[in-house]
């Protein structure tokens, strides 16, 4: 019985790593596509993308031990936003402009564009939550299952303990064969000190 349910929490176990194999490898895929619309926003002048795609990658990035550190510019007090070179005498709106909205409703082809990115952007941030999901339930499970395998080896080891030194005994007897009286003389001692225990247990109990 004891074996058939050790048995049992071993599957368990082993379809738990199995799961945080296959949850990793969705993870490292997601990393990798929002690492790179991160980039293609960036290169395309949409900072609007690019920070969406940033925050939902880093929901899935673990923080690092050692952060690159990035201050904001500030010219005459006031917050300043530094763009690349490529982008000197390129117009710039804000995603909440009036002129960004005035333009997406005239342009039919605009609105279709935004349409698109937004869609796209919901499947890869449902695919996130997705994920993340994934990784808490496996947590979960691996937390439960703490107690049930350290209840189960100790039982384990408990109950072959004794076959284990037993057949260390004997093969201490068969392949050194000068340990005989040290063995002999090991149980001996032992015997002794259970017999002193005993009857110091029955002098307890008489009252002496």
């Amino acid at each position: 019985m004891i074996g058939k349910r050790f048995l049992i929490l071993l599957v368990g176990l082993s379809l738990v790593l199995v799961g945080c194999s296959s949850v990793g490898k969705k993870q490292n895929a997601q990393i990798s596509r929002g690492i790179y619309a991160t980039n293609a926003a960036l290169k395309a002048g949409r900072y609007d993308l690019a920070q969406e795609y940033s925050d939902e990658t880093a929901r899935l990035s673990p923080p690092p031990k050692k952060r690159v550190e990035i201050k904001p510019i500030l010219i005459h007090g006031k917050q300043t936003v530094i763009l690349p070179s490529e982008f000197k005498d390129v117009p710039s709106v804000s995603i909440d402009s009036p002129a960004l909205t005035l333009a997406i409703g005239q342009d039919k082809e605009l609105q279709r564009q935004f349409k698109r990115e937004n869609s796209t952007f919901k499947a890869f941030s449902n695919q996130t939550d997705s994920i993340i999901r994934e990784k808490e339930k496996i947590v979960e499970k691996a937390e439960a299952a703490k107690p049930t395998v350290w209840q189960r080896v100790r039982h384990f080891i408990f109950l072959s303990s004794p076959f284990v030194i037993i057949g260390g005994l004997i093969c201490l007897v068969v392949f050194v064969p000068a340990s005989i009286p040290f063995i002999l003389a090991v149980f001996n001692a032992i015997g002794r000190a259970l017999n002193w225990i005993l009857q110091a247990i029955t002098n307890l109990i008489r009252g002496k």
